[in-house]
């Protein structure tokens, strides 16, 4: 019900665009603009959005809780442009009215890795974007980026380089030694899903945990966490966008992240017991 109610206030809100422009909006809510970061030996380009907010303004992460909008990015203007992965730093956790949230306030600057055709050769990114920013009211945002990657650059950019030492552990940089996730089928066709993740008692406790079945077709629950001694068992239920039926899941696409107030760990595939 939540959810439905903020899809309803999120469609009658007023868009904001602003093609090619950093600044959205007349009262500048969101200035949001391409940093050209620097070319990378291995020969991807390392580069960023920069999402300046309003004060007590909120943009979502790639999962953004149960009432957010998760953000869309659209790359397929840019040339010399193979694929663009953004590289998404630790998020906070946010509340509203007993809600949950997860995304970012203040600056988000969002490293993207950029796989080229020609790495010895200039790039012209281009993104069309559509966020969704929250304070009192969400007002759905589309904005275009664009600029050159140029292939001379190779100096790391303090901001992007910073942004990516935020990031999350992964689960071999967090300590975690063992993964087993077990999924049945509930009376309503639906798929049950628990994980144990065997994650060291002496990292930093995490206080949520979120479950991204790893397909646009699929949804999946709020998760519940808690650990005994060196685990840490998360349980969601997973289904299908459209339609009844049992879904079939990719458990190597499945994706748990666990945030908590000091850290994140992301951990990407739930392979079954015994594997």
């Amino acid at each position: 019900m939540m959810r439905l109610l903020f899809l309803l206030l999120f469609a009658l809100a007023l868009p904001l665009s602003a093609p090619a422009s950093p600044t959205v909006g007349e009262a500048s809510l969101a200035r949001i603009s391409l940093l050209p970061g620097w070319r990378q030996a291995d020969g991807r380009h390392m580069a960023a959005l920069r999402i300046a907010l309003a004060p007590g303004w909120k943009t979502y992460w790639r999962a953004p809780g149960e009432i957010g909008l998760p953000p869309r990015f659209d790359w397929t203007g840019s040339t010399n442009v193979a694929a663009v992965a953004p590289l998404w730093p630790r998020p906070q956790l946010f509340e509203t009215a007993g809600v949950q949230t997860i995304g970012y306030g203040d600056v988000l600057t969002l490293p993207l890795a950029v796989s080229l055709n020609d790495p010895a050769a200039p790039a012209a990114l281009q993104g069309h974007l559509s966020i969704g920013i929250c304070h009192e009211v969400c007002v759905p945002v589309d904005v275009t980026v664009a600029g050159v990657l140029p292939a001379a650059s190779a100096r790391p950019a303090p901001a992007i380089a910073a942004a990516l030492a935020d990031r999350p552990l992964s689960a071999a940089e967090a300590g975690v030694s063992r993964v087993v996730c077990r999924l049945t089928v509930a009376p309503d066709g639906r798929m049950s899903l628990i994980a144990e993740i065997a994650l060291p008692a002496a990292r930093p406790p995490r206080r949520v945990a979120v479950v991204e079945p790893g397909s646009p077709m699929l949804w999946a629950s709020d998760a519940t966490l808690q650990r005994h001694g060196g685990t840490v068992t998360v349980a969601a239920t997973l289904g299908a966008m459209a339609g009844d039926g049992t879904p079939w899941i990719d458990r190597e696409a499945l994706r748990i992240t666990l945030i908590g107030p000091n850290g994140a760990v992301d951990i990407h595939g739930c392979p079954a017991p015994g594997d």
